[in-house]
């Protein structure tokens, strides 16, 4: 059985090696210490940039996670506690080849990012979903619904209207279009030489009912 709740201090090792395992970071890094900054990177920063989050618990263990934000909810001074966590992985990041190449990834994606969203036709938009991420073994069976409906449930209380995300050909983007998600925004780049890799930002308009 799956209990879904609020995202506890002790879920944050076994979310940084979900979301290492998901988006395979030990394919790009050598050293396990590296690794666990990178982990911590990633998670860390999502966590920054939300005011909202659910956890898929079974048998204790987490096997998935929705981070989002609410742009009137969201408060830079709650979240200083995962800011703080975040300095010092990048500092341990900054003193490796691969840490660096790691922090110079992020920064790419989050030009890109912008560059859509501000290419977007509408960008009044109430919120972000930040990050959703399913262990492999749970999906297919409304885990990801599941949390995706928490963070819609969340937003329509504090009066949303939209969210919009974004995601690429690396995760499972045709979720979205299955949840009533509208893609207004595609562009492409080069991952590696010779490896393109296609990146979308999504919107949802007129929250649907949130029950799953």
């Amino acid at each position: 059985m799956i209990e879904y709740r609020s995202m506890r201090e002790q879920d944050v090792p076994s979310l940084m090696g979900l979301c290492s395992m998901v988006w395979e970071f030990e394919k790009d890094c050598s050293d396990y210490k590296i690794l666990q900054h990178i982990e911590g990177g990633f998670l860390y920063l999502a966590m920054a940039s939300g005011s909202f989050s659910t956890v898929a618990v079974r048998n204790g263990e987490p096997v998935g996670v929705i981070i989002g934000r609410h742009k009137s909810k969201y408060h830079l001074y709650s979240n200083l506690k995962y800011g703080k966590m975040l300095i010092p992985a990048t500092l341990k990041l900054l003193l490796s080849s691969e840490g660096r190449a790691f922090i110079r990834s992020i920064l790419a994606a989050d030009r890109l990012q912008q560059r859509m969203l501000k290419n977007a036709q509408s960008n009044n938009y109430d919120g972000e979903l930040v990050l959703l991420v399913t262990h492999p073994d749970v999906q297919g069976r409304g885990v990801g619904k599941k949390l995706l409906h928490s963070f819609i449930s969340y937003m329509k209380k504090n009066r949303a209207s939209s969210f919009y995300l974004f995601t690429n050909t690396k995760c499972n983007y045709p979720f979205y279009d299955r949840q009533g998600f509208h893609c207004v925004e595609k562009q492409q780049t080069e991952i590696q030489p010779g490896i393109a890799q296609t990146n979308f930002m999504y919107e949802l308009q007129q929250l649907p009912n949130d029950e799953v």
